[in-house]
């Protein structure tokens, strides 16, 4: 059962816009790269540009104030579920410390084992989880269809009309027949998910790291970063 504070819109992008996601790399040891969309850049034409920081914590106050938890008054304490581990728990406790000294709300870590915890999730998501999601293959479609209205992935239940419209829209589309409008669309798609009706807070992508002799030429990478 979602937590009703939850179904608020402001309430979600004051916890959006209170976590500086600049962060990630310092915390995993440069081993992130910190997230400006949901959808890996990857992924995306160069004609989209890049995305700017949702960091904001004074916005991320006043729609607080207007949800009417100014300050984090009588705002109930969430519960902060995801898997265990030195990386996760780090980064779990740094957005929990945002959320407590930015907007005043108190934030409960529940580490468990991976199995645990998506088992959890699919009989019963708590009100926030950590959660990750690799593309079997380069589409960024792959990462905007599990939030759509009854994907078996989507366990908050999250939905949203338009976004379910647009995604279906770009679904039809023929590959060859993705044009400047479509990549529009995907951008649009991907605002309403993270900015404009919050389903999640992105926070970094997966990097992968290699150390190359420079007298080892002609090696190539493909889009999941494998030789």
């Amino acid at each position: 059962k979602a937590n009703p504070v939850l179904k608020d819109v402001r309430v979600r992008q004051a916890l959006a816009y209170s976590v500086n996601v600049d962060e990630v790399p310092t915390l995993l040891g440069g081993s992130g790269l910190p997230a400006r969309g949901w959808i890996p850049p990857d992924l995306l034409v160069p004609e989209i540009r890049p995305r700017s920081s949702l960091y904001q914590p004074e916005k991320a106050r006043r729609l607080l104030a207007q949800a009417g938890y100014k300050g984090g008054k009588k705002f109930p304490t969430l519960k902060l579920f995801f898997n265990s581990g030195e990386r996760h728990q780090l980064l779990m406790e740094r957005a929990a410390y945002s959320w407590k000294s930015e907007l005043g709300i108190q934030v409960e870590l529940n580490p468990m084992e991976w199995k645990m915890l998506t088992a959890r999730l699919r009989v019963s998501p708590p009100d926030m989880y950590r959660y990750a999601w690799a593309a079997v293959y380069p589409d960024p479609l792959f990462f905007l269809e599990i939030f759509m209205r009854g994907n078996p992935n989507n366990f908050g239940a999250w939905s949203d009309s338009a976004f379910d419209a647009l995604v279906a829209k770009l679904v039809e589309t023929p590959i060859e027949k993705r044009d400047a409008v479509f990549w529009k669309n995907v951008e649009r798609a991907q605002a309403i998910l993270i900015d404009t009706n919050p389903a999640l807070i992105p926070f970094y992508h997966y990097i992968r790291s290699a150390l190359i002799s420079p007298q080892v030429t002609g090696l190539s990478f493909d889009w999941r970063g494998v030789v």
